[in-house]
C-alpha cells in the first residue's frame, strides 16, 4: 500500500472501515429508565411511640430490604469547630458513609459498636480530608475523637431506608412505602420492640 493510501485510510477510519474491513458495531443502547412507582400504589405508615424517651428511633424494615433502592444521597458526618455534625447520623448498611473534616484541627474518628470489643475503625482525619466507610452490620455506633474527648456523636445503621427519630409525643410517619410485609422496630431507651406490619396502598395507622 502506498504512503498516500495509508494516509487516506488513517483519515477515513474515523468515518468508515478501510480496505473492505467490517464496520465497527454500534454501541449498546442505554437501558430504559425504570418507571417511577405509581403513587396510588404506595402506602403511608404512621403512629406514635408511647412514653418515648429522647432519642427514640423507629425503623420499618421489609422482609427483603435488599430489594429497596439505595440512598438518593450519601450520608456524611463533618467535623466543624470541634463538633461532629450531625450529632446523630442515620446510615444504610452496605452503603458508604463519608466522614469529613472542615475544621482547622487534626481529629481522629474512633467508631465503636458498644456490643463489640474491637472498634469498627479508628482513623485520623486531617483538615480538608474525606474518608469513606461502609458499615455491614446494623446497630448503634458511638463516635469519639481521642484527641478531643469532648467530641462525641452517634450513628444508627439500618438495612432499611425507612428509619427516623421519633418526633414530638413519639410520633413517626413513613411515606411512599411499597406494599408488603414489614417489621416495625422501636428502639426506646434500653427497650426494643418489634411488630409485624402489612402495608397496603393508602394510610396505614399502627396502634391506637
Amino acid at each position: 500500500m502506498t504512503p498516500s493510501r495509508v494516509l487516506f485510510c488513517s483519515l477515513a477510519v474515523l468515518l468508515t472501515a478501510c480496505s473492505g474491513a467490517s464496520e465497527r458495531p454500534a454501541p449498546d443502547a442505554a437501558p430504559a429508565a425504570t418507571a417511577a412507582a405509581d403513587p396510588s400504589t404506595l402506602g403511608t405508615v404512621s403512629g406514635a411511640v408511647a412514653n418515648a424517651a429522647p432519642g427514640t428511633i423507629v425503623v420499618l424494615t421489609p422482609k427483603d430490604a435488599a430489594s429497596l433502592p439505595g440512598p438518593a444521597t450519601q450520608p456524611s458526618m463533618d467535623q466543624i469547630q470541634m463538633t461532629f455534625v450531625p450529632d446523630m447520623l442515620f446510615a444504610r448498611s452496605g452503603y458508604p458513609v463519608a466522614f469529613k473534616s472542615n475544621d482547622t484541627e487534626m481529629h481522629n474518628i474512633n467508631v465503636r459498636n458498644p456490643e463489640k470489643t474491637a472498634p469498627e475503625f479508628n482513623r485520623s482525619i486531617p483538615p480538608g480530608v474525606t474518608f469513606e466507610h461502609t458499615f455491614t452490620e446494623a446497630g448503634y455506633y458511638d463516635i469519639r475523637c481521642d484527641i478531643h474527648p469532648a467530641m462525641s456523636a452517634s450513628i444508627f445503621v439500618s438495612a432499611s431506608p425507612f428509619t427516623q427519630a421519633a418526633g414530638e409525643g413519639g410520633a413517626y410517619r413513613f411515606e411512599q412505602v411499597p406494599p408488603g410485609d414489614y417489621t416495625l422496630a422501636i428502639y426506646n431507651g434500653p427497650t426494643t420492640t418489634e411488630t409485624p406490619v402489612t402495608v397496603t396502598a393508602g394510610v396505614n395507622r399502627v396502634g391506637p
